[in-house]
């Protein structure tokens, strides 16, 4: 018996309680037009035209604004993969940026990734001859006086042992592991 009046004075207890009422706090300021041209690409890593003309159409998706919760346009999704590509920070700091939750975060990630994986088929590809192999090994000669190169990959750290010694420090990343950091280029001839 004892344990239903302790029942019923939670009940009582908890209905005293005020209820925090929620708030929906959400930046919607426009980065296409609050930034300029070098401030975005500086973000985004891309141009507001490549953004509006290329990218936008390429992930199609809806805007599927209604009453119910705050749902995020389909600008500020693409916006949040970009960053989140750009800036390699994490789900939760991009998120924060937007009032977006992480959980939120991870879903645009992944969702636009297979979207613009899908499609990448039709804007990612090497050069298909040799005179269009010779064009892009000039370009990287010429910006970069590296002879004889027709592509490279970005860096990736590699994870290692702890090489010891004094220095070892020296190979622990910022995300707490030891590794190196590599580069691959890529040289047909």
């Amino acid at each position: 018996m004892n344990d239903i009046f302790e029942l019923i004075e939670f009940i009582q207890f908890a209905a005293d309680e005020e209820v925090p009422i929620r708030k929906y706090i959400r930046d919607n300021t426009n980065p296409m037009e609050v930034y300029t041209p070098l401030e975005f690409y500086g973000r985004y890593r891309f141009t507001k035209e490549i953004v509006r003309d290329k990218l936008m159409p390429m992930i199609n998706i809806q805007d599927r604004r209604n009453n119910r919760g705050l749902p995020i346009p389909p600008l500020f999704q693409l916006l949040t993969l970009l960053r989140f590509y750009g800036t390699s920070n994490f789900q939760i700091v991009n998120g924060d940026l937007r009032q977006i939750h992480q959980s939120t975060v991870s879903r645009i990630i992944t969702r636009l990734s297979k979207i613009m994986a899908s499609n990448s088929k039709n804007h990612v590809h090497f050069p298909k001859n040799l005179d269009d192999w010779k064009v892009v090994q000039d370009k990287f000669y010429k910006m970069y006086k590296m002879p004889g190169i027709g592509g490279c990959i970005d860096c990736t750290h590699i994870k290692i042992q702890n090489p010891g010694g004094q220095d070892s420090e020296v190979f622990r990343n910022r995300k707490g592991y030891f590794s190196l950091n590599v580069q691959m280029n890529t040289n047909d001839e």
